[in-house]
């Protein structure tokens, strides 16, 4: 449910994708052909997927024939979810929003009822917590905004020298610095 209602414009709540819509950007095509191409059976996170790992598939990664293999969530509302399924005293899933980075920065929240918000992305039903409503905003561009701070760092050079002498990509040789002062 995740992606093809957040980027492939699938209407989780009434659990079909709107005809008009795909018609209208030239894409009749597909309606025409009852959405058999881009998917008919939409599961929510999660869901298991077939029997599991294939024996080839299995193989290749070193695993088990008949792994569980699962639905997955874009990487940022994976995030999401660690944040609204905290335990503590952090009051209920519609009081938190979640803040997470990486490739990009994306704030989310959810809501039981519909909300839109002019430049919010949203809202997609059942594309975070099931049952509901997800509004986002965000920078798609933030990883790439990050490494570039790195990259025109004025000690930018000298880490890397460093990094390199330890066999280790930039971001790792950094990544350990950090965990090197944190105790």
């Amino acid at each position: 449910v995740c992606t093809v209602t957040c980027k492939w414009t699938y209407l989780a709540h009434e659990s079909r994708w709107d005809e008009t819509y795909f018609r209208k950007i030239g894409l009749g095509a597909l309606a025409d052909e009852a959405f058999a191409r881009i998917g008919t059976e939409i599961v929510p996170a999660g869901a298991a997927l077939g029997g599991g790992l294939t024996a080839q598939a299995a193989a290749d990664l070193g695993l088990n024939p008949g792994t569980a293999v699962a639905a997955g969530l874009i990487d940022a509302h994976a995030g999401g979810v660690g944040t609204v399924g905290a335990r503590g005293d952090f009051g209920s899933v519609l009081s938190r929003m979640a803040y997470v980075f990486g490739t990009s920065a994306c704030t989310m929240s959810s809501t039981a009822e519909p909300a839109f918000v002019d430049g919010v992305w949203g809202p997609y039903f059942s594309a975070m917590v099931p049952g509901l409503w997800l509004n986002e905003g965000g920078q798609s561009a933030a990883g790439a905004a990050i490494d570039h701070l790195v990259r025109v760092h004025p000690a930018a050079g000298e880490a890397t020298a460093k990094a390199q002498a330890e066999g280790l990509s930039l971001s790792a040789w950094l990544s350990l610095q950090a965990q090197s002062r944190n105790g």
